[in-house]
């Protein structure tokens, strides 16, 4: 069903630009990322720190009166996490694993690791226009993973088995609109799914659970 949502949301435009042409427009967003990943049973504020990326993409907008109009986006975007992680070798020897002990003598702290989580985001917004060209907006958005490494110190390994391939969440925030097109906005997503594959039940008494947590501050056109 999620990846039918990529669909419908298309298809939904399609139909009410057929409907009301005259208020439908395209554009272009682009800007920077703050991602960060979190957890609800698992201490990651003690480690993961805030990545730095980008994002880009395609956006259309139907306007239905001054004060209301609904606006998705297709963009690439960069998330993930930059992380200074405990680990613990655990059977079977070699395998590295999340360590929720202090630290021991056969524990290695990695430290400039990072995760590499690359999306293609669909949120599907509704906008709000407060005064003149500034507006708020809320709704959902569906992501379709790219690409996802760790990056310990020079070395890296994909991990993209260990993610789940679809995530879902809120994405919320602020812009304006110049008359000339131009647009300014920034917004933050909060993640619903747990994008962890990876069962450490075993190893550490539980299961944690990751989520994702993305501020944006983008710039963009409206033709």
């Amino acid at each position: 069903m999620t990846k039918n949502y990529f669909i419908y949301v298309f298809f939904l435009l399609f139909s009410v630009n057929t409907a009301i042409s005259q208020d439908f427009s395209f554009g272009i967003t682009a800007g920077v990322n703050f991602a960060n990943l979190y957890s609800s049973n698992m201490p990651t504020e003690e480690y993961a720190k805030m990545k730095a990326g980008f994002h880009a993409g395609p956006m259309a907008q139907v306007r239905f009166s001054n004060l209301f109009a609904i606006q998705t986006e297709l963009l690439y975007s960069q998330q993930g996490s930059k992380m200074e992680i405990p680990y613990i070798e655990i059977t079977p020897p070699g395998e590295l694993g999340y360590s929720n002990t202090e630290p021991a003598a056969n524990q290695t702290t990695i430290r400039g690791a990072k995760s590499k989580y690359d999306y293609l985001n669909l949120p599907v917004l509704a906008k709000f226009y407060v005064y003149k060209g500034l507006n708020a907006f809320a709704g959902p958005q569906v992501s379709l993973l790219l690409s996802a490494k760790d990056e310990y110190e020079s070395e890296e390994v994909n991990v993209k088995e260990e993610i789940d391939a679809f995530d879902f969440g809120i994405l919320g925030g602020v812009g304006y609109e110049l008359k000339m097109g131009l647009l300014l906005k920034a917004s933050y997503y909060l993640g619903l799914n747990n994008i962890s594959n990876i069962n450490y039940k075993e190893a550490l008494g539980y299961d944690p659970d990751l989520h994702q947590g993305v501020i944006q501050i983008s710039a963009g056109y409206i033709f």
